[in-house]
C-alpha cells in the first residue's frame, strides 16, 4: 500500500483506536497534572496551528499520530512522497523504528514539549505567539513537571536530561528544517548531547521523530499543501545525510544486508536454496558446490545455458526453471 501524504495523514488521524488512546492519555494526565491542564486551555492560532483554538488540539493531534503510526497500515514508509526518493529510504526506515521503539518516551515528549507556552502566550492582530517557550519549558522550574511526564509513561527519571534538551531545542529544529535548505542545527544538536553527557545517537534519532510529531503531523497549516508538508521531513532527511555522511553509508550497508537476507529467504521459500540442490545433486564439499550455486543463480536469473542444463540434467533443469519462474512472478 502506498499513498500521498495527505491521504496517509487522514488515515492516521481517523484511526479510531489511535484517537481513543490519545483521548484517554490526554484526559488521564490532565487530571493528574494541573500545569498540563492549564497548558491545554492556552489559546493558539494560525498560521502554524489551525488544528483547533487551544493547545490541547495540537497535543491530541500529535498523540493520535504517534499511536496511529504503531499500526502497520499507518507505517510512514507507505507515503509516496517519501518513498519516491530511493536514496533516503534508510532514513525513513530508521525513523519508523524510532517511532515504534521509543513510543513511551515520545508520549512524554508530546506532553512536555510545549509547557512553556502557558507562561509566554501573547496575542495580537496576527494571532498567538510564544516567544522563548521552548527555553522556558526546559528551565529548572519545570523539572518536576518533566519528571511527571516521564513517570506517567513509565520512563526512568534518569531520562530527564534527554527530555529537557529535546524540549529546549525543538523550536530551533522546527524553524531551521521548515525555513532553510542548509542549516548547522544538527551539528549544534550533536554538540549539545555531547556536552550534556547524553547518548548522542539516541538524541539524534529522537529529533526527527519529535519534528514529525510536532511540526509535520501534529500541526495543521492551511497555507501548506500535503506535498509541502511531506517535503519538510524529506528536507530533514537530506540535512541529516549532509551533516552526518556516515549515516547515509550505514543505511546503504544496512539496505544491502537486508536485501541479501530477503533474497536468501525467498529462494529458500521457492526451493531454490543451494543446500537443497547440494542434496538433490549429491554434491560433495569443495569447488563443485560453488559450481552448483552458480548454476542455480543462472536459472533464477533466467539466463541458463546448455552447459548449465547438461550439468544438472534435463529433469532438474526443468524443475529449476519452473521454480524460478514462480519466484519471479511473486516478485512482480
Amino acid at each position: 500500500m502506498s499513498e500521498y501524504f495527505s491521504l496517509w495523514q487522514e488515515r492516521c488521524l481517523q484511526n479510531s483506536e489511535a484517537k481513543e488512546q490519545a483521548q484517554k492519555t490526554f484526559e488521564t494526565f490532565a487530571q493528574q497534572e494541573p500545569a498540563f491542564a492549564e497548558l491545554c486551555t492556552t489559546r493558539q492560532s494560525g498560521p502554524y496551528h489551525c488544528e483547533g483554538p487551544f493547545v490541547r488540539d495540537h497535543i491530541l493531534r500529535a498523540l493520535t499520530f504517534l499511536f496511529a503510526m504503531q499500526k502497520p497500515e499507518c507505517n510512514l514508509q507507505h507515503v509516496d512522497e517519501w518513498n519516491s526518493a530511493k536514496h533516503t529510504h534508510g532514513f525513513f526506515q530508521r525513523l519508523q523504528e524510532t517511532i515504534t521503539k521509543e513510543q513511551k518516551f515520545l508520549i512524554a515528549y508530546i506532553l512536555a514539549h510545549d509547557i512553556g507556552k502557558k507562561d509566554t502566550a501573547t496575542g495580537d492582530e496576527k494571532g498567538w505567539h510564544y516567544h522563548g517557550h521552548a527555553h522556558k519549558g526546559a528551565e529548572a522550574g519545570y523539572s518536576g513537571f518533566r519528571e511527571a511526564c516521564l513517570a506517567f509513561t513509565g520512563c526512568a527519571s534518569s531520562e530527564g536530561k534527554l527530555l529537557r534538551e529535546l524540549v529546549r531545542i525543538h523550536m530551533d529544529i522546527n524553524w531551521e528544517m521548515s525555513q532553510k535548505r542548509e542549516t548547522a542545527v544538527l551539528h549544534v544538536a550533536r554538540d549539545v548531547a555531547e556536552r550534556q553527557g547524553i547518548n548522542v545517537e539516541r538524541f539524534l534519532s529522537l529529533l526527527p521523530a519529535a519534528f514529525l510529531l510536532d511540526a509535520v503531523g501534529g500541526s495543521f497549516e492551511e497555507r501548506l499543501s500535503g506535498f509541502e508538508k511531506a517535503s519538510l521531513l524529506a528536507n530533514y532527511a537530506e540535512q541529516e545525510y549532509a551533516t552526518f555522511p556516515h549515516k547515509k553509508e550505514d543505511d546503504l550497508l544496512r539496505k544491502h544486508r537486508q536485501e541479501k537476507t530477503e533474497k536468501k529467504a525467498m529462494v529458500a521459500e521457492y526451493g531454490l536454496g543451494p543446500e537443497e540442490w547440494f542434496l538433490r545433486l549429491n554434491t560433495p564439499y569443495g569447488k563443485e558446490r560453488g559450481r552448483v550455486v552458480q548454476v542455480v543463480e543462472h536459472f533464477i536469473a533466467g539466463v541458463e545455458d546448455d552447459e548449465d542444463i547438461r550439468y544438472v540434467g534435463a529433469e532438474n533443469a526443468q524443475e529449476l526453471r519452473m521454480r524460478s519462474a514462480r519466484m519471479r512472478e511473486k516478485k512482480i
